[in-house]
């Protein structure tokens, strides 16, 4: 019989990291999973590594193939998979030992919920920490945050059910970035994501990682999802430079990289879009305070990095985020 979760994750000329990203894995608390690595085309050292590791732990199946991207080599591993659950990793990253135990106990006693995800954090490789992603929201109103942005993160920390996965499709080929933020925003149109409020994962960063060396494109393919999550709740079409001006308000970048028409013009698409969550959601009506409210601190945190004699950029941040503010009174 297979085992309750599997693991999948893809690697490509990893050497340096992949020996960490499985040591993390094999000595997680809860060690009844089976363990995929899909080896894409790997040119270095990296499918050496992973047979020296498979020899040794029976629970690591090896699978290699052409070199054809991430999305392409998780879709390998993941129809290969046979758990219940399937946990993401990547392979430059590190899971906390305790990971999967408490997001399998989280699946098992919510059945509502498709996923279950944690707070994060981003460190170099001489382990200085660069941040910590724990501003995900309460699980009530992800849905509607992930219409302006990936707001779940990266595919390392998250546990999913395989059966809504297979449901909605599983990864698209057609994103080879933000493929994560793609499935990410199918799941959650059948049900919720949990957040553990710890961390339980550590996600590599700054020494020309996928996502360090794909900015654009990557940008390229969350805007049009984002055009398509926004069109799917509001039932309106959003253009793809609005699109991008909220995935640079949520994604924190510099705001002089934003024109000012396009800061207008996504306040009022989130504008639109909380209306449109909110009445097809009256389960959770009473968070709409809370969602106007952090989306008023998302403008007020994001001043500080405006440069400081850029003065109608500053007040204008401000002033949208006044007017989140008062919209939040009587809510």
């Amino acid at each position: 019989m297979a085992n309750k979760l599997t693991c999948v994750m893809a690697a490509y000329n990893d050497e340096d990291y992949v020996g960490a990203a499985i040591e993390s894995v094999l000595g997680q608390t809860y060690g009844d999973f089976d363990y995929i690595i899909v080896n894409d085309g790997s040119s270095d050292a990296t499918l050496d590594i992973l047979e020296s590791y498979a020899a040794r732990d029976k629970r690591i199946q090896i699978i290699s193939r052409e070199n054809g991207g991430t999305t392409k080599a998780t879709v390998t591993g993941m129809n290969a998979a046979m758990g219940e659950y399937v946990a993401r990793m990547d392979a430059d990253d590190l899971s906390v030992s305790d990971r999967f135990e408490r997001q399998i106990a989280v699946l098992d006693q919510r059945p509502e919920c498709v996923a279950v995800t944690s707070h994060f954090e981003h460190f170099h490789d001489d382990g200085k920490i660069k941040m910590v992603s724990d501003q995900i929201g309460p699980e009530e109103l992800i849905g509607l945050y992930n219409g302006f942005a990936n707001r779940i993160g990266g595919h390392g920390q998250v546990m999913f059910r395989r059966d809504a996965y297979a449901k909605v499709g599983g990864y698209d080929p057609h994103f080879r970035y933000s493929q994560d933020y793609d499935l990410w925003c199918r799941l959650l149109h059948l049900g919720r994501f949990a957040v553990i409020e710890d961390i339980l994962y550590r996600w590599r960063v700054g020494y020309g990682s996928t996502t360090d060396k794909n900015k654009e494109p990557q940008l390229r393919c969350a805007t049009e999802i984002a055009c398509r999550e926004h069109e799917r709740l509001t039932g309106v079409p959003l253009t793809h430079e609005t699109a991008r001006a909220l995935i640079d308000l949520w994604w924190a970048r510099k705001p002089e990289k934003t024109p000012i028409s396009e800061m207008f013009k996504a306040s009022e698409a989130m504008e639109r879009a909380v209306i449109h969550y909110f009445a097809k959601n009256p389960d959770v009506a009473s968070f709409e305070h809370e969602a106007r409210m952090h989306i008023a601190r998302t403008y007020k945190w994001r001043v500080p990095l405006v440069g400081k004699t850029n003065l109608v950029r500053r007040v204008l941040l401000l002033g949208l985020a006044a007017r989140w503010r008062l919209s939040a009174i009587g809510r």
